[in-house]
């Protein structure tokens, strides 16, 4: 079995994939079908990698982003929701971090 501080740049390098992503996507807003679907299986492949890698707090802050994401209803929310999974993310990486969501949302300005 891989030794778990072997993963751990792995993992860095799949969560800063995301925010990657996330940052195309705004950038970008994308909206011709074969971007959008280009995209959408990005996200996934790098949703299967965060199930074999992350530990369950971020897997489930990343399920609900993109749940919200996908009906697209509310925009605050979707955006809470991503500022949930990334502190999940920072916290797995930095288990003392003192920041919160808040913290998080002052990043998107």
């Amino acid at each position: 079995m891989q030794e778990l501080s072997a993963i751990f740049p792995e993992k860095v390098k799949v969560y800063n994939e995301i925010v990657d992503l996330m940052v195309d996507m705004i950038a970008k807003q994308p909206t011709k079908p074969h971007v959008v679907k280009a995209l959408g299986q990005r996200l996934s492949r790098l949703g299967i990698q965060l199930f074999i890698m992350a530990p369950d707090k971020v897997v489930v802050a990343y399920l609900k982003w993109r749940t919200l994401a996908s009906v697209g209803e509310n925009a605050e929310e979707i955006v809470k929701a991503y500022a949930e999974m990334i502190l999940e993310m920072r916290k797995d990486i930095e288990p003392t971090t003192t920041c919160d969501v808040e913290t998080a949302l002052d990043l998107w300005g």
